[in-house]
């Protein structure tokens, strides 16, 4: 027989789980039974072509990018680059504690600490910029298992053992046990056991096979007949425990009790390594039984492992039986329920939320039901078992509440704990009201507040709290903080008056002074004040997080074996840029430029920073070709050449000259957007334009760096630049179009250092890295990438009753949007166009005013007429939407066709037209300004060159004006596919109600710029990147050498993108939904599969498989066809660029 164990209260617990971001909300959802997996708009997406299926669902957390790193003293480098799973069980560690009322820094007592985490998934695909080896180092231990429990011991500042735990599934549980045994047996007073599991991906698909342990279906059906495995999950979960008695004798509060635990291994006693073994999970459940102490009858909920899978979930069953049998016959009488079946199976942490669901149930009294079971698995023979599924709520049975909870890990380590309800406290005797001193305080005056109002809520929600155990758990057990509040109050309802401002301090005396003090910075003793009274410690509200995004961007490819094209939930589909602070490139030294040779242009003005990069350039080693802006085309003694703004022939001459003089041009420095012109679009946009047309045509290939002022909104936007973001926009295009030519803009502010901004440019161009933009703000180097919010979508388009609404565009955007403001309750509706055509009537509500007015967008005194006239008959505009030309419907062509004339009329009604209808609406009391973009400027695009330059204007200017405090948005927008139309065959295409939906969410944000994207933004943007690099595909296919097989090659190549697999030879691409980015990189992979590279140039005009392959086939053969050895070595040099 063995030995009872002794009882271990559970007096901190802090937890955040799927669909809960604490405690109150998790047991609020396993209360009601609630599925909280989140799903993708197609939760099943089947490849027959590839046999392959995925299904998008996992349990996922809120934001686990942000962290309160100033709170720990963590420095922002560091932050960055620490897994976040360290950096939310360090959060809950600290919340753990305050919850149980004890500040970590002023115990006496050894704490130990135990955790697992999760494999970690943020370091594999990310670039953090370790450029040394102690950044390495730094890199290493950040992302290391190994550290996570000593990096609590060292930030809480606990002494007693600090161990790791990883025994797989049950690795959580375990760390439970064995904090329970380290108290048990007096090593230590307390321990802390944690567990996390996150991961950083962008996608919630996983790969599924009939058979294997993942579901078919996206849910996780435990124990019933429908079950085909489980789905994943994240969550964080940490309790704080001590010996019952000792936690009785100090007034601690006691969530509830860990009777006893058992814990083995499976050895050799089963049918594979993997799999599950009766014997050995009955002997760890019958372990805990005896090590209890209490009859078995009397446990009436078991939290089973439930993973949901036809095999394990009956072994399970038997398990249990036979572990039970060894104390009664009796059946039916204890509930069997998994919390995997709500929030999915958190791997290494799933013990963790198992135990929690336990303690809840106990502590409330109420069996949690199993979502949505239907019938059992036919393999599980409950009638002959005690158990139970239970499939509703239920209250316990009278009696002691105990549960049993399991966990067994992949490997074979079994654990399971018994839990009972925390044994009942005399009442206090009742305290004559009295003025007691509340402390409050923080790290900032934000979090203060925070801090008040959420103990004003709880104690609302307490009304029978005992202020003097409130009193005493603020001031013994919070770590005082820099911001600090106080007040004197003798009842609850005072305080909360207090809290919320209804009512002043009213109270004088000893206590009040004691309390002013203190919250003037002084030490005060609060433990020798409340020496010799007697206090209960009350699980309070804990500190709020005040938290940065700090993520370091995916820059790699799709390495997870998840399809990166998988369509996310609407809610995930919205982002907004964020800028991240990297590492410095190493300082440039003489030498360090490789290829001197040949001539490097600067285009300048003959400024300061004009003459300093030249300087730098010329020091280097470079021969440096200075030209300047002009009247007229020359060339001075002196060797500069001059040419008019933006005039093609010109810059024609000036290549041509330069070749002619000095050789191939290897490199050109674009400094016009620092000269005082560089505020006129024809200098920055067309003239780089005709600039690129100029190298090409003389088939050049240089490198292209152009250098920006304030065109980048890092930090303040105030003085943000549109102008030199369409700049920046063009230069997207660039190497898409012509991959010999690599384009990097590099924004700095105006005023900044020249000699800085020189010796910053030449530390580029030293170590090019695959960066294409670079914002730098003094001496700190940024660059740009993109975080998603939080649950867009379901938020209402704010319609002000009576408000006029006047809509820029009346193309099918503009359209859709005016119906969709009408659906929402707008009355009064202008649509604003150069034809003044509108729809039909019958598109909008009876009622509706819809009243279409012509006027050409870039005509200011026609835009201004047209808004006078809008608010003389109906009053002020509420709300404003430019969507102008953003359909991109005509007007497209590669940058070599494009034309000054043609770019100008496409850029015209994007930036002329949204000057215009700024200034017409300056004084109008707008509730929103929504300004749509397209995502062409995140990800640029083939023949989008000068449409990208304008969206980038349009952000930009979106971005000024939030700035400037106007309720501004800019939208980035993916693909519309509206019905009829080739972009609905896009694969990444939203239904317009979908697009329409995220309106309310988008203009209420609170952003000057955002991106909608309906697959995972990271990961996109990374493989236009690879495919620009030429890393688009493996290499290493059949000689091809026919057209026909040319054809074969690029039919393969767009059905692995598009993920259609009857494609015909006569389709054509944008039917199918081979857009142009999706063309950009099946270009790379195609070209990588026949050994040659087609230039872009020549497929202009191909519509179908067959005029490409034809087209192809022709450079084929001027550049013969290679054959054996070197088909591989020229694939070789392809794949170098």
């Amino acid at each position: 027989m063995s030995q009872t164990q002794e009882p271990v209260a559970v007096i901190g617990m802090a937890a955040t789980m799927p669909g809960a971001d604490d405690l109150d909300q998790f047991w609020t959802n396993l209360r009601a039974g609630r599925n909280c997996i989140t799903y993708g708009p197609r939760v099943v997406v089947a490849d027959e072509r590839e046999g392959t299926r995925r299904v998008h669902a996992r349990g996922v957390l809120g934001d686990v990018r942000r962290f309160d790193h100033e709170f720990f003293g963590i420095p922002r480098r560091e932050a960055e680059v620490l897994d976040p799973q360290h950096r939310v069980l360090l959060e809950h560690s600290w919340a753990a504690m305050e919850d149980a009322g004890y500040d970590p820094h002023r115990l006496r007592d050894k704490v130990a600490v135990y955790t697992t985490a999760g494999p970690n998934t943020y370091k594999d695909d990310r670039d953090f910029g370790a450029e040394s080896a102690a950044e390495r180092l730094l890199v290493d231990l950040s992302n290391a298992p190994d550290t996570l429990s000593t990096r609590i011991s060292y930030k809480l500042g606990l002494t007693g053992e600090s161990l790791s735990v990883r025994t797989a599934c049950s690795s959580s549980l375990v760390a439970i046990h064995l904090a329970a045994e380290a108290v048990r047996s007096g090593r230590v007073g307390f321990a802390l056991a944690g567990a996390v599991n996150i991961r950083c991906w962008e996608t919630l698909a996983y790969e599924q096979q009939d058979g294997f342990i993942l579901s078919a279906d996206g849910h996780t059906r435990a124990y019933d007949h429908r079950g085909t495995g489980y789905v994943e999950g994240d969550g964080v979960g940490v309790v704080l425990l001590r010996r019952l008695s000792d936690a009785l004798a100090a007034g601690d509060h006691v969530h509830a009790v860990i009777r006893s635990g058992g814990i083995n291994n499976d050895g050799k006693a089963k049918a594979g390594f993997s799999a599950p073994g009766v014997e050995g999970q009955s002997a760890a459940i019958g372990a805990a039984l005896a090590g209890a102490g209490v009859p078995a009858e009397s446990i009436h909920m078991v939290e089973g492992h439930g993973t949901g899978t036809a095999v394990g979930d009956p072994i399970e069953v038997r398990a249990l039986t036979r572990a039970y049998r060894a104390h009664t016959d009796r059946t039916g009488f204890c509930a069997l329920g998994s919390v995997k079946a709500n929030i999915g199976h958190l791997g290494y942490a799933s013990g963790m939320a198992g135990l929690l669901k336990a303690v809840l149930a106990v502590k409330h009294g109420e069996i949690p039901p199993l979502p949505d079971f239907e019938a059992a698995n036919p393999e599980i023979d409950f009638a002959s078992s005690p158990f139970f599924p239970v499939t509703e709520a239920r209250p316990f049975p009278e009696g002691p509440r105990r549960a049993g909870v399991s966990s067994f890990g992949m490997g074979g380590t079994n654990v399971h704990v018994i839990v009972e309800q925390a044994p009942a406290v005399e009442p206090a005797g009742e305290r004559p009201a009295a003025p007691r001193a509340v402390v409050l305080s923080a790290r900032t005056e934000q979090a203060l507040a925070q801090v008040r109002a959420r103990l004003a809520d709880w104690l609302v929600a307490h009304p029978d709290a005992d202020l003097a155990d409130v009193a005493f758990t603020l001031a013994t057990g919070r770590k005082p903080q820099p911001v600090r509040w106080t007040t004197v109050a003798s009842t609850v309802d005072e305080l909360v008056a207090v809290l919320r401002g209804a009512a002043p301090n009213a109270h004088t005396g000893e206590a009040t002074e004691l309390a002013q003090a203190w919250a003037g910075g002084m030490t005060i003793d609060w433990a020798g004040y409340y020496a010799g009274t007697t206090h209960r410690r009350v699980p309070l509200p804990t500190y709020p997080w005040q938290g940065e995004e700090l993520w370091v961007p995916v820059v790699g490819g799709d390495a997870r074996g998840t399809d990166p094209d998988a369509p996310e939930p609407v809610a995930d589909w919205v982002y907004r840029q964020v800028w991240t602070r990297t590492a410095l490139p190493r300082p440039h030294h003489p030498g360090d430029l490789t290829a001197t040779a040949g001539a490097c242009v600067v285009l300048g003005d003959g400024g300061a920073l004009d003459t300093a990069v030249r300087s730098e350039l010329a020091a280097a080693g470079l021969t440096v070709v200075p030209v300047e802006l002009a009247e007229a085309f020359d060339t001075s003694p002196a060797g500069v050449v001059g040419v008019r703004p933006g005039d093609p022939a010109d810059l024609a001459r000036a290549v041509e000259h330069v070749i002619a003089a000095h050789g191939a041009i290897t490199r050109v420095v674009h400094l016009w957007d620092h000269a005082a012109a560089g505020a006129d679009l024809s200098v920055g946009v067309l003239g780089t334009l005709s600039l690129v047309q100029a190298l090409t045509a003389a088939r050049q290939a240089p490198e292209l760096w152009v250098l920006t002022r304030d065109a980048q909104p890092v930090g303040d936007a105030l003085d943000l630049r549109p102008e030199g973001a369409a700049l920046l926009g063009l230069c997207q295009v660039v190497p898409q179009e012509h991959p010999d030519l690599t384009c990097r803009g590099i924004d700095v502010t105006d005023g900044a250092d020249p000699r800085r901004t020189a010796a910053q440019l030449l530390a580029e161009m030293a170590s090019p890295g695959t960066d294409q933009e670079i914002a730098y703000r003094g001496a700190d180097r940024h660059v740009p990438s993109f975080a998603k919010l939080d649950g867009a979508g379901g938020v209402a388009t704010p319609v002000r009753p009576g408000g006029a609404y006047l809509v820029a565009g009346a193309g099918r955007m503009g359209t859709a949007i005016a119906e969709h403001l009408a659906a929402a309750g707008a009355t009064r509706i202008a649509l604003l166009s150069r034809r003044g055509t509108a729809p039909g009537t019958d598109r909008f509500p009876a009622g509706t005013e819809v009243w279409a007015l012509a006027a050409d967008l870039a005509d200011e005194a026609a835009v201004a007429d047209a808004v006078a006239r809008v608010t003389e008959r109906w009053g002020p505009i509420s709300g404003l939407v430019h969507a102008a030309g953003a359909d991109a419907s005509g007007g497209l062509s590669l940058l070599a066709d494009t034309t000054p004339g043609s770019a100008a009329d496409l850029l015209a009604p994007k930036t002329a037209g949204l000057l215009a209808l700024d200034r017409a609406t300056r004084a109008q009391p707008l509730d929103f300004a929504l300004v749509c973009a397209s995502l062409s400027t995140v990800l640029g695009g083939i023949t989008f060159g000068a449409y990208t330059a304008a969206n980038r204007f349009l952000d930009a200017h979106a971005e000024l004006r939030r700035a400037q405090g106007a309720p501004w948005v800019g939208v980035d927008w993916d693909v519309w596919g509206f019905p009829g139309t080739a972009a609905a065959a896009s694969p990444t295409a939203m239904a317009v109600e979908q697009a329409t939906g995220l309106l309310g969410a988008l203009v209420s944000e609170g952003g000057g710029r955002l991106v909608v994207s309906t697959t995972a933004l990271g990961p996109r943007v990374a493989r236009v990147r690879a495919a620009l690099a030429g890393g688009g595909g493996s290499g290493g296919g059949p000689l091809l050498t026919s057209v026909e097989q040319l054809r074969d090659a690029l039919m393969d190549v767009v059905a692995d993108l598009v993920g259609l697999d009857d494609l015909e030879e006569d389709d054509e691409l944008l039917a199918i939904g081979c857009d142009s980015l999706t063309f950009l990189e099946a270009l790379a992979r195609w070209g990588n599969r026949i050994g040659v590279k087609v230039p872009i140039a020549r497929l202009w005009g191909c519509r179908t498989f067959t005029d490409l392959a034809e087209a192809g086939w022709a450079v084929v053969r001027e550049v013969g066809a290679p054959a054996g050895p070197e088909a591989a070595a020229q694939a070789l040099r392809h794949l170098a660029g």
